[in-house]
């Protein structure tokens, strides 16, 4: 996993990678992927309008559609879902063992006095892998579920379903933990 700055991360609520040569180039990528689909479609479109060739609607909605989940998925692949409550801290053990139950193919690491990290791989040639990172605070948690590929190259296709992802595990560690404990 890469390492990650806790400070930065909550003040701009996204995660934020140690400076890397990879991580520049990736993100180079993906934006430029994101950002060019669209271009491209509607390129086509335009090229079928000269070209007096009926355009086919389903197609354009289609690619429009993907064009939008991918750039929503750029957004949200690395922000972190922000769940407000106290006392976090002091139930880190307890948090940690209610993400293992949540996930139980996951072995989770604590770094630090208020950073939670799991990976677990997936697929069959265990070329995929997912991230759960959780940062706590006084006041907040901050939840962040990432899909790799490839190594730590991070997938933008479910960063949408990701962050909502995100949301139901702070619910679930919130609704929990608020019955097992006073926060």
């Amino acid at each position: 996993m890469k390492s990650i700055s806790i400070d930065k991360s909550i003040e701009k609520k996204r995660l934020v990678y140690q400076f890397d040569v990879e991580i520049i180039f990736l993100y180079i990528f993906f934006y430029f992927m994101s950002l060019g689909l669209p271009v491209v479609t509607v390129m086509v479109f335009i090229s079928d309008k000269q070209h007096h060739r009926e355009p086919l609607m389903p197609f354009y909605i289609f690619f429009t559609f993907i064009d939008f989940w991918m750039i929503a998925g750029m957004y949200f692949a690395n922000k972190l879902y922000q769940f407000n409550t106290s006392n976090l801290i002091e139930h880190k053990g307890e948090i940690t063992s209610l993400l293992e139950q949540y996930y139980p193919g996951i072995e989770f690491h604590t770094e630090g006095s208020n950073l939670i990290r799991g990976e677990k791989e997936l697929g069959w040639l265990k070329m995929r892998a997912r991230i759960i990172t959780i940062i706590l605070t006084d006041e907040s948690i901050y939840v962040n579920i990432l899909n790799t590929y490839r190594g730590e190259n991070f997938s933008p296709i479910q960063g949408l379903y990701n962050y909502y992802r995100s949301k139901m595990l702070s619910e679930y560690i919130y609704k929990n933990l608020s019955s097992s404990t006073q926060i």
